[in-house]
């Protein structure tokens, strides 16, 4: 992920030409983008999954993102002893409503399991399978969108800008 925050600007400006004058590169550059976040997120849920330690974490509060979507703020503390502060990796919004969301009020305590080398990167125990549901359903749109682009490419498929 430091790979595309580090590079954001021109990326985006590459998929802007792509778009404007050859719309299947602009597909294929899509593609590769959600592929190296596929990548990224595969590799932690995998090491969490695998070499995770299990923790109890508490629900500190909610804080809103850019979206304006409650994202839950959970605290524990690591088998060193280290205090972490911070958002699950995958979650259900809390904005989804009372039956999806795991919704709980402030000061109630979960299962979470995080990474051994990057506590900070943790996830919800209830959410493990939304974690896989999400790297699944991302690899459904990186396999189409470089489909795509290729089809594109190669006249099979007409993409307009």
């Amino acid at each position: 992920m430091k790979f595309i925050r580090r590079f954001s600007v021109p990326v985006f400006l590459l998929f802007l030409v792509c778009v404007l004058f050859k719309p299947a590169l602009a597909a294929i550059l899509f593609s590769a983008i959600l592929a190296i976040i596929w990548v990224d997120l595969h590799r932690t849920v995998r090491q969490i999954r695998n070499a995770g330690i299990d923790a109890m974490a508490v629900l500190e509060r909610y804080d809103r993102d850019a979206d304006g979507d409650a994202v839950p703020v959970l605290v524990f503390e690591t088998v060193e002893g280290k205090r972490i502060e911070g958002n699950p990796l995958v979650f259900l919004s809390a904005s989804f409503g009372m039956g999806m969301s795991h919704k709980k009020e402030a000061g109630a305590a979960t299962e979470i399991r995080y990474h051994p080398d990057d506590p900070a990167r943790f996830l919800l125990k209830a959410d493990e399978s939304t974690a896989r549901t999400i790297l699944w359903l991302l690899m459904v749109l990186v396999v189409m969108a470089a489909a795509a682009g290729i089809a594109g490419l190669l006249g099979y498929l007409e993409i307009n800008g």
